[in-house]
């Protein structure tokens, strides 16, 4: 599975630079937003910043950041 190849990567970098990272699987869209919020502190930043196109599950960019934008602003 991609995440699986992608998360395998990125923990191979986090362990090789010993980095202060931790990766959190989660299984849509919504809970990512969600698991986001509860995780940042007063003042943290969160972005949508995906390494990928998302085709299974939006059909392009702008349905995907008009989903984000919809979650958030139903927080």
């Amino acid at each position: 599975m991609t995440k699986n190849k992608i998360r395998e990567a990125f923990q191979k970098v986090i362990e090789k630079n010993n980095m202060p990272l931790r990766i959190i699987m989660v299984e849509s869209f919504e809970e990512a937003i969600k698991v986001s919020r509860d995780e940042a502190k007063e003042g943290d930043i969160v972005t949508l910043s995906p390494a990928c196109a998302s085709f299974d599950m939006f059909p392009n960019f702008e349905v995907r950041g008009n989903k984000f934008k919809e979650i958030i602003n139903g927080l």
